[in-house]
């Protein structure tokens, strides 16, 4: 994922060429889009298995006792608990990177907006 940010990092550069500048845009543009759908998915997907688990370790933390547990208690297990901490982690992670995704999406519009621009200026000085 890394190494895919920092080519598209190094590909925002405008180079001399701005007739190739305005035709890379697009499918640059649409690669970090799929990056950042799948980046998403991850994401979503991370927060369905931590909320999952976090039930299911409630549940087995107030079920297991033959004595009666608090809520507090209950919850102060499922939080401390290592695979919840970890799933956590892993929730925490992918929101980072779909989050570095979308700062690229919209670093991607403002190039757009400047490659308008500089088209346009060019179209004005050579008319």
């Amino acid at each position: 994922m890394e190494k895919d940010i920092s080519s598209i990092i190094n590909a925002l550069e405008i180079k001399d060429d701005l007739d190739n500048e305005c035709c890379r845009q697009p499918s640059l543009y649409m690669t970090v889009n799929m990056l950042l759908a799948d980046a998403d998915f991850t994401y979503e997907t991370a927060n369905k298995r931590l909320d999952q688990l976090k039930a299911s370790k409630y549940i087995h933390y107030k079920t297991s006792t033959a004595s009666k547990v608090t809520d507090a208690t209950t919850q102060a297990a499922v939080t401390s608990d290592l695979d919840v901490i970890e799933a956590e982690r892993l929730a925490l992670e992918a929101k980072r990177d779909k989050n570095v995704l979308f700062g690229l999406v919209r670093a991607l519009d403002q190039k757009k907006d400047m490659l308008k621009s500089l088209s346009f200026m060019r179209r004005e000085y050579r008319e």
